[in-house]
């Protein structure tokens, strides 16, 4: 479920963050890198370089200039020593955003898992938006842009030092303090991780009935997530699976039947999946938990196992629209 937010509401909350990630690639088996997190007012509650298990690729470098040497080279620290200062902030903000947010929220999953770290019990994520879907109807555009032109185009001269974690989410809270308008902010976000084999990558899934525990759309957003694809009815050449969920419709069992595709139950699916995040959270107005008048602590981002990047130079803030 989406809901519209004013993004003048969210401007200059404490408690709504911004975050961007460098990863080691962009496939269902990388990992987070580096990590930064700010909120709306620009002050930076987290900036760590991060080790990876899996190694950083060619083409991942060549974006951000990271390297295993490098990584190693600062004693960068586990994920499994970030994750519980990442889950501390996310557990104080009423909402969440970045550009691009599904790509850095399915590689926060990635990286979990490669990791075995986990929210705690009881946790709920804040609400999520995606600020490069809302800056096409901010700019009247009508079409996405990449952090760096959205950036130029605000600020009109080229943006230096693109591509670390932390400049990034600076970046990104200058866009954001200029749009107006809305966003949507998602009140269900789900992911699915498939322990990195690539087993169901290409695959061609289709559903039938309602799953018991989400809606039906997000469980194909989940299943796109494994990098398969939904096919919306069963066929001989496109499907490869058949997922049977409560009350199921016959044309779909039959067709199965007749072309011989294999199927599962739900729960035999999600048995498979070597790890299922279900994201289910409270509405961006949920009471704020950190007071308006203060910044996360910034000891949190001087803990000793953190390892920044130098920091960026400092620009000065846009004139608001």
């Amino acid at each position: 479920m989406t809901v519209e937010k004013q993004i003048a509401e969210l401007q200059d909350r404490s408690d709504v963050l911004i975050f961007d990630t460098e990863t080691t690639g962009f496939a269902r088996w990388d990992e987070i890198v580096e990590i930064a997190i700010v909120n709306a007012r620009g002050d930076v509650l987290l900036d760590t370089l991060v080790k990876a298990k899996s190694k950083i690729t060619p083409g991942a470098t060549a974006i951000h200039g990271l390297t295993q040497d490098r990584l190693e080279s600062v004693n960068a620290p586990a994920w499994n020593l970030v994750w519980p200062e990442v889950q501390s902030i996310l557990a104080r903000a009423s909402a969440l955003l970045a550009w691009g947010i599904q790509f850095d929220l399915r590689l926060l999953s990635q990286t979990n898992t490669a990791w075995g770290v986990s929210f705690d019990g009881g946790f709920r994520m804040p609400a999520m938006g995606c600020l490069m879907q809302a800056h096409p109807l901010d700019t009247g555009t009508g079409r996405t842009m990449s952090l760096r032109a959205a950036y130029e185009q605000l600020r009109g001269k080229p943006f230096d030092g693109a591509h670390t974690a932390l400049t990034d989410a600076l970046a990104t809270v200058e866009v954001f303090r200029s749009m107006s308008g809305v966003i949507e902010v998602q009140r269900e976000a789900v992911f699915a991780i498939d322990g990195g084999n690539g087993a169901w990558h290409g695959k061609g899934i289709a559903i039938t009935g309602v799953p018991p525990d989400m809606s039906k759309s997000s469980a194909e957003r989940m299943i796109r997530g494994l990098g398969a694809s939904v096919t919306r009815n069963v066929t001989k050449k496109k499907t490869d699976l058949l997922i049977v969920c409560d009350n199921p419709g016959k044309t779909k069992l039959s067709a199965a039947k007749k072309w011989g595709t294999p199927t599962l139950t739900w729960n035999q699916f999600k048995g498979k999946l070597r790890q299922a995040v279900l994201y289910s959270h409270p509405d961006v107005e949920r009471p704020c938990v950190m007071p308006q008048n203060r910044s996360c602590p910034a000891s949190v981002a001087r803990r000793s196992h953190l390892v920044p990047r130098a920091k960026p130079t400092p620009v000065p803030p846009a004139e608001p629209r």
